[in-house]
């Protein structure tokens, strides 16, 4: 019984991610670079756009490690195309998503 509650909440937790997913303005992009390790932009559209990655922290510029963090980044989306969900926009105007590529 406990094990059909679970997964129950677990299904209910899956549809809500989503249907905030569908909800979200998508943006798919050919990557172009990495700004730090944790935003990259793409080309949309024919337009730039800066994409903060939703959930994950990383050192800031000039803070140890943060140059390891961004080779990091540049070497799974490079070539790539991307797809991102928006979750936010951030005080830098950039759009806070979580991607796919």
């Amino acid at each position: 019984m406990g094990q059909v509650f679970i997964l129950a909440i677990l299904l209910q937790g899956c549809v809500g991610l989503l249907a905030t997913l569908a909800a979200a303005n998508q943006y798919e992009g050919k990557f172009i670079k990495v700004t730090d390790g944790d935003t990259i932009t793409i080309l949309h559209e024919g337009k730039e756009l800066r994409i903060r990655l939703a959930e994950i922290d990383v050192p800031e510029r000039g803070v140890a490690f943060w140059r390891k963090s961004r080779k990091a980044l540049a070497g799974c989306v490079a070539g790539k195309v991307v797809w991102v969900f928006e979750v936010d926009i951030d005080h830098y105007e950039r759009i806070v998503g979580t991607s796919v590529c």
